[in-house]
């Protein structure tokens, strides 16, 4: 699947209207990006297969903008990313858009969607073998949360540098 770039439709200063959440650094309420901010976006169907296309998507994006981030911490953000569209994949039965974007020194990655349901950290279950995709997002990233749009969207999204 070839990613598409360019504007995904969701206007700068759109009103968000939810809490955010996350632990790392105590869940930012944020806007989505702004359109100046984005660097590409990827629209995906609602199967798991796009999972590692969205991955090399993201890949590239980086590579290509020269972004300065350890091979580590780019290996972090493509898992965060695979744990975020799988996410929306199976508790929307959707397709999700993702969009890359930097502010400052920052990677910002946003993973949209129209299901209603807020995102939840499961407790930790050590027989339990997935949903700790949030877990695993909640240890990498610099930061993350979740907000909703005015119009319905939610996105999810994290932070690395």
């Amino acid at each position: 699947m070839a990613p598409n770039e360019g504007n995904t439709q969701i206007p700068d200063g759109m009103p968000v209207v939810a809490e955010a959440v996350g632990s790392a650094p105590g869940g930012v309420l944020r806007p989505p990006l702004p359109t100046s901010a984005v660097r590409g976006a990827f629209y995906a169907s609602g199967s798991l297969e796009v999972t590692e296309p969205a991955r090399r998507w993201l890949a590239t994006q980086l590579d290509l903008a020269g972004v300065a981030l350890s091979p580590h911490r780019v290996d972090d953000a493509l898992l965060m990313l695979d744990e975020l569209v799988t996410n929306v994949i199976v508790h929307t039965a959707s397709g999700p858009t993702v969009r890359y974007g930097e502010l400052g020194d920052r990677v910002v990655v946003e993973v949209f969607d129209r299901h209603w349901g807020a995102p939840t950290l499961r407790p930790l279950d050590p027989g339990r073998e997935s949903g700790l995709g949030l877990r695993l997002v909640d240890a990498l990233a610099d930061a993350w949360g979740w907000a909703r749009t005015e119009d319905g969207r939610k996105f999810v999204w994290f932070e690395v540098s």
